[in-house]
């Protein structure tokens, strides 16, 4: 730093015909400078830290949050196959079940056809007898 300063003093001589020092005056307010600004960058980066770190606290709490969720996803998949296995045996048997309704309506439907035909008969013959 003192060397560029030294040449820049020399530009500056050569140009205006003056010189220029560095004064311990001068370089306390350098000092004092570089110290302000160095609070200002170090403050700077702690926000940036503080807002890392902010980001990865969510971030782990997430990872916990998604932990606890896989849990009860397997518990709850247990018992969805316990249900899928009772339902699909309750569909089993309603399946057998409309199997004998069906036949049994068919018989049902023969008699009614029957005795239709039966009542027919009957109601012609009335007919005719009158």
């Amino acid at each position: 730093f003192q060397a560029q300063v030294g040449d820049m003093t020399g530009i500056y001589f050569s140009r205006m015909r003056k010189n220029v020092y560095v004064t311990p005056k001068s370089f306390l307010c350098l000092i004092d400078f570089y110290k302000t600004l160095y609070e200002s960058k170090y403050e700077d980066i702690n926000v940036q830290e503080r807002s890392v770190n902010i980001g990865l606290q969510k971030l782990k709490e997430a990872e916990e949050s998604i932990e606890k969720l896989k849990v009860q996803i397997k518990e709850q998949d247990v018992v969805i196959q316990a249900e899928t296995q009772k339902t699909n045996v309750l569909l089993d048997k309603v399946k057998a079940e409309k199997g004998k309704a069906d036949k049994t309506a068919e018989q049902v439907n023969a008699q009614k056809a029957d005795c239709q035909g039966e009542a027919d008969k009957i109601n012609a013959e009335k007919a005719e007898a009158q």
